[in-house]
């Protein structure tokens, strides 16, 4: 018989309804931004599981969603640099877009 504290009990389940409410919503964010939903959802699991660890003083954070999206983000573009690529966060458009000039502002 395994014995589990109800400090533990309350942590997996407080964290298990975060996951359940989070989990998609930060996939899709963060698949939008890096334009790789693969690399999204590894992301997300690492950060979940970085979270889970942490829960004790993320859960008290006024945005905990925020803090998994930017640990999710810092992982995947550290991922990107490990294997050569850059993350643009700001790709240029299309060369085929006839309005470049009224669309995309100089810089």
């Amino acid at each position: 018989m395994v014995t589990v504290r109800v400090s533990e009990m309350t942590k997996a389940t407080d964290f298990d309804v975060f996951y359940r409410s989070e989990h998609a919503p930060l996939h899709r964010a963060l698949a939008m931004t890096l334009g790789d939903s693969d690399l999204a959802a590894e992301a997300i699991d690492e950060a979940m599981v970085r979270v889970y660890q942490r829960w004790a003083v993320v859960s008290r954070y006024d945005n905990a969603a925020g803090w998994v999206y930017r640990v999710a983000l810092n992982w995947a573009v550290s991922r990107l640099r490990l294997r050569g690529e850059r993350f643009l966060r700001y790709k240029p458009p299309p060369t085929s877009c006839d309005c470049r000039t009224r669309c995309w502002p100089k810089r």
